[in-house]
């Protein structure tokens, strides 16, 4: 079962190069995603680096995800009520999230995700 890592429906950069490389970091049977079109500053910053833009999961119902760069209901995919939500990597304020048993939920205050993304590779 493919596991998928995306961010928030309004994609960034953060949100966009967070999911690439935590899904890269965790290795086979996790797929980068995005819930929302790219926006130029990140389709600029994925041509520039030779890198695809993540595949547009419509729906996370029945699927397994993890949240990066946010960890709001609100900000999460289409679907992600009937999602089983495996973990959170997030540097925003805590937003509210409940889940019927443990995950891993690191956040952090730092600038975006992808510097806790970094910090998990070293």
């Amino acid at each position: 079962m493919t596991t998928f890592i995306i961010g928030h429906k309004n994609p960034d950069t953060d949100s966009i190069c967070s999911a690439l490389g935590y899904a890269a970091l965790k290795g086979e049977g996790y797929q980068a995603a995005r819930a929302g079109e790219v926006n130029p500053e990140t389709a600029f910053v994925l041509e520039h680096f030779g890198l695809k833009a993540p595949e547009l999961l419509e729906s996370a119902a029945e699927q397994a995800v993890i949240l990066v760069d946010h960890n709001e209901a609100g900000q999460a995919v289409d679907g992600f009520e009937a999602a089983k939500l495996m973990e959170v990597v997030d540097h925003h304020k805590i937003g509210g999230l409940q889940t019927s048993e443990p995950i891993l939920f690191c956040n952090m205050p730092v600038g975006c995700t992808a510097t806790i993304v970094a910090m998990m590779y070293k």
